[in-house]
């Protein structure tokens, strides 16, 4: 058993104090502190740089209806994706508030593609009815970011901590107060009554992701220390085409690809997914992930071929993804791509309602931390950066409509025995990944599931008799602690569903 607090802190009368602390940078982070009512002080908290974090990764796009057209086809598409595991009223809200959503992105000036007459070009990818995904050539979740940023520089009441680790949230009978700070190596506690949840995803728990390496997990398990409720840990997505290339990190070849008609072959030049599902090579991810991974285990490679497209098209469409292949020695105009599928988004996490509220009060989760029962068991495509987005704005909203607490403080220690370590955390953090990519991956089984929920239990047990006072332990804890989540989860649900393949031996 883990200690409720993974390090010591003192609370005093000069402890900083803001109206709102948002933990994270994504585009959930970015929304939550640019629509909180600036005549209220926030401190925005980014674990790296600003523009490290999974929202920078996105290359799709943000699935929108303009102008409340086609409100009921996008919800259809969704719950479809999701296996019919979303909530309803969920689905239909992020819908319907995602014409607010294009609204801002393009007052804060984001240069999204356009026809010659000024409308927005739209995309399809895997899972969509129509063309309703806005995007920024191949690079759409860099330039929101960076757009973001910018509108960020011009506001004088958010201050910025970046290359800082939140450790620990501070509660009181299951109020959140503060949080504990790990800024340039230097432990500090920072109080506010509105704490805002937006570290990102978990992909940093599997060997292959293509998530940011900073991807953690680490504002799950703080929730899950702070009494949060978690929900729906077992549904892990793997995006069907990582770029597959032996020592190289995982790179990302967006849905677009196969959107704009890229096709998939196997090794013996089939097109395998015209056997499988009746939307072929843009059936939903689960599904294309699934054959993929079945194709390895027939002994086939699995390439994406878009050789049959405009030269000029694919590189003009896609640069970010051309100029990536090329480094690596594939013109893919010529050739074809390498791909297999990878850990990429988590439907599951913190427990939120419709204004990203979780089950602590004064505590808030947006963005891939949070499950707010949009994705169901597995994520419409685009629909993550339109989720965080949507969740970020109703935060601030949620917040400003509070009073600004005038709270006493008074002197608080909080002290473990403290038992310095030499334990070889690298080595933990390999063990963690080891598990969960063998046992919690595609498809799982519940034995092995059994034996990996043992193996978990005993690296707790393990790092447990130690008591947490550097970034990379608290880092290890974390890990173990949604791993653990994940596993347990994954065993109770004993028939597939989405994302979740379970095979019963």
């Amino acid at each position: 058993m883990l200690n409720r607090y993974i390090t010591n802190f003192i609370v005093t009368k000069n402890s900083k104090k803001y109206d709102a602390i948002v933990i994270g940078s994504g585009i959930s982070g970015m929304f939550a502190a640019l629509n909180i009512d600036k005549k209220k002080k926030i401190l925005l908290i980014s674990k790296s740089n600003l523009s490290n974090n999974n929202s920078n990764l996105a290359q799709g796009g943000v699935a929108v209806t303009i102008k409340g057209k086609n409100i009921q086809d996008h919800v259809d598409d969704t719950l479809k994706a999701g296996s019919f595991h979303n909530e309803l009223e969920v689905v239909k809200a992020t819908i319907e508030d995602s014409n607010e959503i294009v609204d801002l992105l393009l007052e804060y000036n984001v240069p999204f593609d356009k026809e010659e007459s000024g409308n927005l070009l739209f995309t399809k990818e895997g899972g969509h009815s129509s063309r309703r995904i806005i995007h920024a050539r191949d690079k759409t979740g860099e330039i929101i970011i960076e757009y973001l940023i910018a509108e960020l520089a011009k506001r004088d009441n958010i201050a910025v901590y970046d290359n800082c680790f939140a450790i620990d949230i501070l509660t009181n009978k299951n109020v959140a107060s503060g949080l504990v700070i790990d800024n340039d190596s230097k432990k500090e506690v920072i109080l506010s009554n509105n704490i805002v949840l937006a570290t990102g995803g978990i992909g940093n728990l599997f060997i292959n992701s293509t998530n940011s390496d900073i991807s953690n997990g680490d504002g799950i398990a703080m929730a899950k220390r702070a009494g949060a409720e978690l929900y729906d840990m077992e549904f892990v997505q793997f995006h069907p085409t990582a770029l597959n290339i032996a020592g190289t990190n995982k790179f990302l070849i967006s849905e677009a690809v196969r959107g704009e008609g890229g096709i998939l072959y196997n090794s013996q030049n089939e097109r395998f997914m015209e056997k499988i599902h009746p939307l072929k090579d843009l059936a939903p991810r689960d599904v294309v992930s699934k054959a993929i991974y079945m194709e390895y285990k027939k002994g086939n490679e699995v390439y994406l071929d878009v050789r049959h497209l405009d030269n000029e098209y694919i590189k003009d469409r896609f640069p970010k993804i051309y100029n990536h292949c090329y480094e690596n020695n594939i013109d893919i105009t010529k050739e074809l791509i390498p791909v297999a599928p990878v850990q990429h988004y988590f439907m599951g996490g913190i427990k939120t309602d419709l204004s990203a509220k979780t089950t602590v009060e004064n505590l808030y989760a947006v963005g891939e931390c949070a499950r707010t029962g949009l994705h169901g068991a597995n994520r419409l495509a685009s629909n993550s950066l339109l989720e965080g987005a949507v969740f970020g704005l109703r935060a601030a909203k949620h917040i400003n409509e509070k009073e600004i607490s005038k709270d006493k403080i008074n002197n608080y220690e909080y002290k473990n025995e403290l038992v310095c370590d030499e334990s070889d955390y690298e080595l933990l953090e390999k063990k963690i990944k080891n598990i969960m990519s063998e046992n919690a991956f595609i498809i799982r089984k519940e034995n092995e599931l059994l034996e990996s929920s043992e193996a978990i239990n005993k690296l707790i047990n393990d790092i447990a008799k130690y008591n947490c006072d550097t970034r990379k332990k608290c880092e290890v804890i974390n890990m173990v602690t949604v791993s653990s989540e994940i596993i347990e989860s994954a065993y109770s649900r004993k028939e597939s569903l989405g994302s979740h393949n379970i095979e019963n031996v």
